[in-house]
């Protein structure tokens, strides 16, 4: 039985968290003076304004600056500490995210998107350690049949030689922009979480 809806949805308190959509009463024992309510059914609706400028929001830039990493120049040396910069940012946020959100046995869309973009960032860190161990030490191929280059170079005639180190410099740099692809990719799809 649906009964003083408005009235009792007028009652209960406005919360910043919550919607509430109805209030079902199903069985009410009257007496002259005196009404018992047996069961009171609440609909209600998470805002969820709140988790997407807070929470999602952030953590989708973050994901994008993980495949930003692999646009820097590998010469530069900062492509690690860059990386770990992020993951120190998640750790950070993490902390916060989880006072925020409502403790639960199942996990949420949200947790689950939250262990995505984090395995994203632990990941980006493999790879670029991977790319790194090639650009400075070569591929393992190279390492053994790699022959230092002894020619000199007449200044007034600049030819440059493809020698091994610009090789695996061109390879480094054609996978830095594969995985700049691929992570960006990942950062999308792992938002797509919350439309499935």
């Amino acid at each position: 039985m649906y009964v003083h809806q408005k009235t009792l949805m007028n009652s209960v308190p406005s919360n910043s968290e919550w919607t509430l959509e109805g209030v079902f009463v199903t069985s009410i024992n009257m007496t002259t003076y005196s009404f018992v309510i047996n069961s009171v059914s609440f609909s209600m609706r998470r805002k969820s304004t709140f988790y997407v400028m807070n929470v999602i929001f952030p953590m989708l830039l973050l994901s994008v600056l993980n495949a930003c990493a692999f646009l820097l120049p590998t010469e530069s040396g900062e492509k690690i500490s860059f990386l770990i910069s992020i993951l120190v940012s998640y750790a950070v946020f993490l902390n916060y995210i989880t006072e925020v959100m409502p403790k639960s046995e199942m996990p949420s869309r949200m947790a689950i998107y939250l262990v995505l973009v984090l395995t994203q960032s632990c990941l980006a860190i493999v790879v670029t350690l991977g790319v790194l161990n090639v650009h400075h030490y070569g591929a393992p191929c190279q390492r053994v049949t790699r022959v230092p280059n002894k020619t000199s170079v007449d200044p007034d005639n600049p030819v440059k030689d493809k020698t091994a180190d610009d090789f695996t410099t061109q390879k480094v740099r054609s996978v830095d922009r594969k995985m700049f692809l691929v992570f960006l990719v990942l950062a999308v799809l792992s938002v797509s979480i919350f439309w499935f």
